[in-house]
């Protein structure tokens, strides 16, 4: 039935009522949708914690914020609050702590020192110095093993206490022997020899006089002064014995005549039982 204009209105209290409703209905709606974006929160929390990797065996250490959503009703002054924590955790990996024993280990250090044998005198040179060596090279080698030497007469003129040399100068470096002689000297040239071209210093003999200082120099065959003529006739079946008014007894082994690698000396007769008295090699000098 239809109310005639002018007809019964309606009351104040139905108007609270459904006006009641209405507001009860629209705070319902925004304490739902808080809820439901408190829910997502949680939900997105867990999905990043989950990304992270989760608990793997570590101390997850998160940071907790609490968020405050209001629900305030304009019409209502009585206000809803709603307080939501959420934690974002944070991954931490566990640390395996290895022990690891550290061993010290001590290096011993050693020393080695090289020397050079007493040297070997040979046809062709001394030891690993052969003739033709310039003479920086072969007074360092044997001042290795014999030490620094007595005396280094320097170039002096061919004709000279060593003899007659090649011409035209000649130079000797002493080591060893009595205070106005040597015991043991090289000689240097600057005259052509087979194995140097003339100009060219170097090393063409030695002279080995005296047993004694210094001592123990022989040959690679074991002949050494003192050895007698017996014993070097085995080691030398080529060796030849000469008696000779001005220079006695000399004995010579020289198994190629073509170069200049000779070794000669004197001796004290040409009997078996005699000695061996010098022992030179090389080129030298003449009387």
């Amino acid at each position: 039935m239809v109310p005639r204009p002018g007809g019964p209105v309606a009351s104040i209290g139905d108007d609270d009522r459904i006006g009641g409703e209405t507001r009860m209905n629209d705070r319902q709606f925004r304490i739902l949708a808080v809820l439901l974006g408190v829910i997502g929160l949680l939900l997105l929390a867990i999905l990043v914690w989950l990304a992270l990797g989760g608990d793997e065996g570590g101390t997850a250490v998160g940071t907790s914020t609490t968020a405050a959503v209001s629900s305030t009703d304009p019409a209502d002054p009585s206000t809803t609050t709603l307080l939501v924590t959420s934690t974002t955790a944070t991954p931490t990996t566990a640390t395996s702590t290895t022990s690891s024993t550290t061993s010290t280990s001590t290096t011993s250090t050693s020393t080695t020192t090289t020397t050079v044998a007493p040297l070997v005198l040979e046809a062709d040179g001394i030891g690993a110095v052969d003739f033709g060596a310039d003479p920086d090279t072969a007074i360092a080698y044997a001042t290795a093993a014999l030490g620094p030497p007595k005396r280094d007469s320097g170039w002096i003129d061919s004709f000279s206490g060593y003899g007659t040399c090649p011409p035209p100068v000649v130079r000797g470096v002493e080591w060893g022997g009595p205070a106005d002689w040597y015991g043991f000297v090289l000689l240097f040239t600057q005259a052509a020899t087979s194995y140097q071209p003339a100009g060219v210093p170097h090393l063409f003999g030695y002279y080995y006089i005296d047993g004694t200082d210094p001592a123990g120099l022989g040959t690679p065959e074991a002949i050494f002064i003192g050895s007698s003529i017996a014993d070097a006739q085995a080691a030398y079946p080529g060796l030849q014995l000469f008696d000779d008014e001005v220079f006695g007894t000399t004995w010579r082994v020289d198994d190629d005549p073509s170069d200049d690698a000779i070794l000669y000396g004197s001796a004290s007769g040409t009997d078996p039982a005699d000695i061996i008295e010098t022992i030179n090699g090389g080129v030298t000098c003449g009387e």
